[in-house]
């Protein structure tokens, strides 16, 4: 298609998008459309207030959402379509230190559980330990306990019985703190009103001696520093037993599963490189070519995904993919086998990374790299300058780019059961080539970076089937894919309104806690300070599914020139225990 002119700028994929189970009668689909949006009251000023991190309460239908400026607001949303800010936002930072003389840093996360509400809070310095704030779901404030430095995201256990904390240990000019996890005993807090003995920390220290031999599995370590110190726990996501928590360590490239009975880490998987030289892995690399050119090149890219979220694969679909969908090498047993992980893989850096332009290639393993720095070609491309050099002769011999720009799926003992390629680039190519360029509203699409930056994930099981909802921070919008087949996702829908610029924070709220019939779709953007609510249905092809009613400003996209040259498509069941397995490792590895 060449313009798109919609009241409302969702992709064709939204307008017929793909068949994802079927009725009895009828093949029906899953549509994502918006019913409502409210943008937060503006702050005092030179303050500007915007929708950072959001957590439901079914009981009262009411958003508790954090706002850029440390505040806590309530936004009833029983009339989904007309999301209203109940009464003034209070001071999460006022709540922890009083009057004290501290102030609180930046609020990170929210969650909440069975009426209970827990934000993360860094301390300021951010090298001091951050706090954890509860609070019922009214808003009113009941205690802290304090955590590790930099507490990053926060998550419950499907119970609500533990609250596990990434603490990402940011480091500064002047220090550089341990990164850990922290796990809560909700009900001590609960029951006892206080946090002694509540919180338990995993920290990395028992890896210092290991060193050498996680660098040389490809964890990314920086020099000068211990590698407790080095890694930064970024996301977490906890299996549906509550006894295994998956920890992203986004800069060095890795994951971490930590034991959340015994409060240990119990290993640490580095996730290694996407062949971005191989067909369906291309990317777009120059932001001065004027063209959504995306083609296969001589780099490596970094998985490095920040969030990451969990789900369970059993029954028949667990037994076909054992069977016959497994990719080679990848374990299948225990319950690590049948417990998948998916990531955004959004890449990051800490200052050492530079355009292929200004980075001396080696001779032999770039024969053409004068072509290849080309401003046209991957000289503006940001790659990694401590890695990549495999002889240690001081020049580059492989080159690593940050990110993977996709999204992966990943079994329990981190090995890559799926990896989207370059489908998010292409999608956005094919309906929005513009956005390749800068040009879209929010100008953070850098293809020369991250791409579209996916940034956020999250998991929700509806109608029977499992779905990925991903945020791209780069371009905006929300990826959603059927994950049901962890081997084979389908993708469904590119929700993007077109004023939603950056979104920080999904929730998916299921039906049964809905304030009307379907799941809804909660999505809060940093940069135009909006919350956007849209609702979940199920369509069949006879259903109208534009939406010219809704309230966004009409968006006009003239095509740019897309090059595909260089990416042409080729024309008895077994036994299977869905039990649990034995938990101890061992066991996994021999099942």
């Amino acid at each position: 298609m060449s313009i798109r002119t919609l009241a409302i700028a969702i992709t064709s994929s939204a307008l017929l998008a793909s068949p994802v189970f079927a009725d009895d009668d009828d093949d029906l689909m899953l549509g994502i459309y918006p019913i409502g949006h409210l943008a937060l009251a503006p702050g005092t000023g030179d303050q500007t207030r915007i929708a950072k991190l959001a957590a439901f309460d079914a009981p009262s239908a009411r958003l508790l959402v954090v706002d850029g400026l440390n505040g806590l607001v309530r936004v009833d949303i029983s009339d989904p379509e007309l999301p209203a800010e109940v009464g003034a936002p209070t001071d999460i930072g006022a709540a922890i230190f009083g009057d004290t003389g501290r102030q609180a840093g930046t609020a990170n996360a929210i969650g909440i559980s069975n009426g209970l509400a827990a934000i993360a809070v860094s301390a300021e310095p951010a090298t001091d330990n951050g706090f954890v704030a509860f609070y019922e779901a009214d808003g009113a404030y009941l205690l802290s306990c304090e955590v590790g430095p930099a507490p990053t995201m926060l998550t419950f256990s499907e119970d609500g019985k533990q609250l596990v904390v990434a603490n990402e240990g940011t480091p500064s000019e002047q220090e550089n703190p341990k990164g850990s996890v922290s796990i809560i005993d909700v009900d001590a807090v609960v029951l006892q009103g206080t946090c002694t003995a509540a919180v338990e920390t995993a920290g990395f220290e028992k890896f210092n001696k290991s060193r050498k031999a996680l660098k040389k599995e490809g964890v990314r370590l920086f020099a000068g520093a211990k590698v407790a110190n080095d890694l930064e726990p970024e996301h977490v996501a906890l299996s549906k037993d509550g006894k295994t928590a998956w920890v992203t360590l986004q800069e060095a490239n890795a994951m971490a599963r930590v034991d959340l009975r015994k409060a240990k880490v119990k290993d640490i998987v580095a996730l290694g490189v996407k062949d971005h030289s191989k067909r369906g892995n291309g990317i777009d690399a120059s932001n001065k070519d004027k063209k959504a050119r995306i083609r296969t090149w001589p780099v490596s890219g970094m998985y490095m995904p920040d969030a990451v979220s969990a789900y369970r694969m059993g029954g028949k679909d667990f037994r076909a993919y054992k069977k016959k969908h497994a990719p080679k090498g990848v374990r299948t047993g225990g319950r690590l086998g049948k417990t998948f992980l998916v990531t955004a893989n959004e890449g990051s850096t800490r200052g050492e990374g530079a355009p292929v332009a200004k980075v001396k290639l080696d001779k032999k393993a770039f024969p053409d790299r004068k072509t290849l720095q080309g401003r046209k070609a991957l000289g503006g491309l940001q790659v990694s300058t401590i890695d990549g050099d495999t002889d240690g002769d001081g020049d580059i011999d492989e080159l690593h780019a940050y990110g993977a720009r996709s999204f992966s799926i990943w079994n329990g003992y981190g090995e890559l059961v799926f990896d989207s390629g370059d489908f998010f680039a292409r999608e956005i190519a094919d309906e929005f080539p513009k956005m390749f360029k800068g040009t879209d509203p929010s100008g953070n699409y850098d293809s020369s970076d991250s791409g579209a930056e996916p940034d956020s994930v999250v998991i929700a099981e509806i109608h029977g089937r499992t779905y990925a909802f991903i945020g791209l921070e780069g371009v905006g919008g929300v990826m959603v894919f059927d994950i049901t087949e962890a081997w084979d996702p389908e993708f469904v829908q590119f929700v993007w309104s077109g004023v939603d610029i950056v979104p920080e924070d999904l929730l998916v709220i299921g039906a049964d806690d809905s304030p009307i019939a379907d799941p809804l779709l909660v999505v809060t953007h940093a940069d135009s300070n909006l919350i956007l609510v849209y609702q979940i249905g199920l369509f069949s092809d006879d259903d109208d599914f534009f939406f010219e009613d809704f309230d966004f400003d009409t968006i006009d996209f003239d095509d740019l020139e897309y090059d595909d040259d260089d990416e042409e498509d080729d024309d008895d069941d077994d036994d299977d225990d869905d039990s649990d397995d034995d938990d101890d490792d061992d066991d996994e590895e021999k099942a």
